[in-house]
């Protein structure tokens, strides 16, 4: 009989754990994220693109910021990474901005 109540609160312990762990990773990637936006304003982000009437298209895709720009050359990469983000990409069409959280977030902040 003993053994069995062991088991059992074994198992509640092990679930509690689980639990709390991944509750934890999950609190821990959003505000990580959240960190990122609140230091961004619409306004610096915009200049370091050119400025919004240089914005023609806004996506993103998980933490990627996808932009069509009208001239690709007035990017400021030194002020996006000042501003946090990971990485600036510049092809011909398009202009990737890798985040350190969501993109959808840096998304809604420039179609404000």
């Amino acid at each position: 009989m003993l053994w069995i109540i062991l088991g059992i609160v074994g198992g509640v312990v092990v679930v509690a754990l689980v639990i709390f762990l991944i509750m934890y990773i999950l609190k821990r990637g959003a505000t990580g994220a959240a960190k990122v936006i609140d230091n961004i304003s619409n306004n610096a982000l915009c200049a370091a693109l050119g400025g919004k009437e240089n914005i023609k298209t806004i996506g993103y895709k998980g933490s990627r910021l996808i932009l069509n720009l009208v001239d690709n050359a007035l990017v400021k990469k030194k002020e996006l990474h000042d501003l946090g983000i990971v990485s600036v990409i510049v092809g011909e069409d398009k202009v990737t901005l890798v985040c350190k959280g969501e993109a959808k977030d840096l998304a809604n902040l420039l179609q404000k």
